[in-house]
């Protein structure tokens, strides 16, 4: 039986670094980076499976009927009917079918978009397997996005929060299917 004295603290980091150096080299080295999902690949609207923006009152503007009303955050709302992602490392481009296209880099850096006839910033991280794009616009105006794939990866949900100057935040989700052969 061993004695305690035996235990000192030297004695303790001895016995734990080779345990410590096996759990470092069967984790690839150290990097502790997750693997990012790819969001790759052309996109369809599911508009059974989808939230209609359309049925939320706090979108519509002041002195209009339930809806949008226009406007950009009506625009981008409405979202994509169909659209093609393509990623790299460091960048996630879309590209829909309906002309609204911009190219987001994943490490918080800001860019700037054309949209109608206005501009907005767009920032993009990822936050564990999601996709997150904050976009700011006038008014006060702001737009979060969030991308994920199924556990298939057959559909894309994209869950939008939408912050306007007047009135509390709306929240809505898009589902998007991929042709078949994908998953």
């Amino acid at each position: 039986m061993l004695g305690l004295s035996r235990w000192t603290p030297r004695g303790v980091v001895l016995a734990v670094l080779p345990l410590l150096a096996t759990v470092v080299a069967c984790s690839g080295g150290g990097d502790l980076e997750p693997e990012r999902p790819d969001l790759s690949g052309y996109w369809m609207l599911n508009e059974e499976e989808s939230e209609d923006p359309e049925d939320r009152p706090n979108l519509s503007m002041p002195g209009r009927p339930a809806g949008f009303g226009g406007g950009m955050a009506a625009g981008m709302a409405r979202g994509f009917s169909a659209f093609t992602i393509e990623q790299t490392d460091s960048t996630v481009s879309l590209r829909s079918i309906d002309g609204m296209n911009y190219e987001v880099h994943t490490d918080g850096r800001s860019v700037e978009s054309q949209v109608g006839q206005g501009t907005s910033t767009l920032k993009a991280r990822w936050k564990g397997e999601r996709l997150v794009i904050d976009r700011t616009m006038g008014r006060g105006t702001k737009m979060t996005q969030s991308f994920e794939l199924s556990e298939d990866g057959r559909q894309l949900y994209m869950k939008i929060t939408i912050e306007m100057s007047r009135g509390g935040p709306v929240y809505f989700k898009r589902v998007y299917d991929a042709p078949a052969g994908r998953g």
